[in-house]
């Protein structure tokens, strides 16, 4: 019986797609379905520095502000990933 446990750095993806915390939800989820992938991390820019993790942004949560769009119309502002996003994710 195999029992070594994957550390985070066999699985983990070297490649992340990041979303800008200013994206429209409309914007955010064609960027989710061009890459196929389900979530992203959002990052801040930040002049001359490394640009700043805010929070994480999932098609659930895109899901979630969608449905209340349709079913109750747009009585709020736009929204944006900023709006939508998780900004204390669980992560490793």
């Amino acid at each position: 019986m195999d029992t070594h446990i994957p550390n985070a750095r066999k699985i983990m993806n070297r490649h992340v797609r990041t979303a800008k915390p200013d994206w429209t939800l409309e914007e955010v989820t064609d960027y989710l379905n061009k890459h196929r992938i389900s979530s992203a991390p959002v990052v801040e820019p930040s002049a001359g520095k490394q640009a700043r993790f805010v929070g994480f942004i999932s098609q659930g949560d895109c899901l979630e502000y969608l449905v209340n769009e349709v079913f109750y119309g747009r009585p709020s502002a736009p929204q944006t990933v900023r709006t939508m996003m998780k900004r204390h994710p669980v992560c490793v």
